[in-house]
């Protein structure tokens, strides 16, 4: 289960850099910005962000995120008490 976990959070760091990498290209505030505040990033994924798999990239993320946290942190909690 922890290698499932640590999938999905490799899955959503290559796409989250997908993003940041567009956006330093579109401008560099827009990458610094990306960079600091995930918020932004997640806006300018939604708003500015152009790319074939736009749809693809932007589901890895974030739900690469989502369930890549999700089995880490239940990973480490069942470790805590011993299930």
């Amino acid at each position: 289960m922890e290698i499932i976990g640590i999938l999905f959070t490799i899955v959503a760091f290559v796409c989250g850099l997908i993003i940041l990498i567009h956006a330093f290209k579109s401008a560099l505030w827009k990458g610094l910005v990306g960079l600091f505040c995930a918020l932004y990033l997640l806006y300018y994924g939604f708003a500015e962000f152009q790319h074939p798999k736009k749809p693809l990239i932007l589901a890895g993320w974030i739900v690469g995120a989502l369930l890549g946290g999700f089995l880490n942190v239940w990973k480490s909690f069942s470790a805590l008490t011993g299930g």
